[in-house]
């Protein structure tokens, strides 16, 4: 839950300010008195401050605009205007979030002139040249009002965040295309790497946690950013038998970043179902050092199944994971 504040402005346009959740009590009473809204909160107090303003007063408070029911007759921010400029002004001004809007009235940009990829919604009123001297990008979602808790959850919409916060909804009114669904998405079930933990090595005693979709991994030269793979490759039994060039090396990469007896746990979704994979580093080798042979891995990766009802962790005869890492 986030609080926020529904604002009448001078203009009579009806907005929604949503704040962090640590926007307390105190906050809420200098922000209606920064208004000036008498009254006991019924909607009809408008306040003595002008839209723009309260646009700039919500991003002082570190909050975000919400505009419901746009095209409402006289409390609508897209019907109270009387000049379009006026309306054109708000929506340029990007100080508006998201927008409770029909699909009907919008439409996805796409793609630029030079046939760059923009995230881009636009009012589908505007013509072509209209859109191309603009810069406003609306974030659409579903109805928005509930007025009994039975209506809570009806036509609502889906948004894509990292976390539930102020913070994660400006993300998704920057990405509105890919972060906002108007149906229900499928829940995720495709396979995924989830995580990965290091025991032994330079990296000894690292934890990795994982998005279930994209990573990036980010560092400067010789970080560890290819070591990364390299465990989860190992991790995961995906080595071969070093009968390869590429598997012969990473035999040795691992001798270097992981070390003999070094350790590497792997958690993969499966479907539904989570996994752990656990393996230790101990190849068969020939010759002494500095001229180590890697001959193979005896060892393949002990794999447990994890019961999600009571939190254990069961051994599993045979499990099939298949990964392809590209160098």
């Amino acid at each position: 839950m986030l609080p926020g504040i529904e604002i009448t402005s001078h203009e009579g346009v009806h907005i929604l300010a949503v704040f962090p959740q640590d926007f307390g009590a105190n906050d809420r009473m200098r922000l209606l008195g920064w208004l000036e809204i008498q009254g006991d909160g019924d909607t009809k107090e408008a306040s003595h401050k002008n839209l723009s303003d309260i646009f700039v007063k919500i991003r002082e408070e570190s909050g975000i605009t919400v505009v419901p029911h746009p095209f409402s007759q006289g409390i609508g921010m897209l019907d109270s205007a009387r000049k379009i400029s006026t309306r054109v002004g708000w929506l340029e001004s990007g100080y508006v979030g998201l927008m409770q809007v029909s699909a009907d009235k919008v439409c996805c940009v796409g793609w630029d002139d030079q046939g760059n990829w923009i995230n881009r919604f636009t009012l589908s009123s505007a013509n072509e040249e209209q859109v191309r001297s603009s810069n406003y990008c609306l974030a659409p979602f579903n109805r928005s009002d509930a007025h009994t808790t039975a209506k809570v959850g009806d036509g609502c919409s889906w948004f894509r965040m990292g976390e539930a916060t102020v913070e994660g909804l400006k993300q998704v009114a920057c990405e509105p295309q890919t972060r906002i669904s108007r149906t229900e998405p499928d829940q995720p079930i495709s396979a995924a790497v989830l995580g990965l933990r290091v025991t032994g090595g330079y990296s000894d005693g690292q934890v990795f946690r994982f998005n279930a979709a994209l990573n990036c991994i980010v560092g400067q030269n010789y970080a560890g950013k290819s070591a990364v793979l390299d465990f989860i490759r190992f991790g995961l039994g995906a080595d071969g038998t070093a009968e390869t060039e590429a598997d012969t090396k990473l035999l040795s990469r691992l001798y270097g970043i992981l070390g003999m007896e070094g350790r590497v746990e792997v958690v993969v979704r499966e479907a539904n179902d989570l996994y752990v994979l656990k393996r230790t580093f101990n190849p068969l080798v020939s010759g002494s050092a500095p001229s180590l042979v890697f001959e193979r891995l005896p060892e393949k990766p002990t794999v447990y199944w994890f019961n999600q009802e009571t939190a254990c962790l069961v051994p599993m005869p045979e499990f099939k994971f298949p990964v392809e890492v590209y160098e």
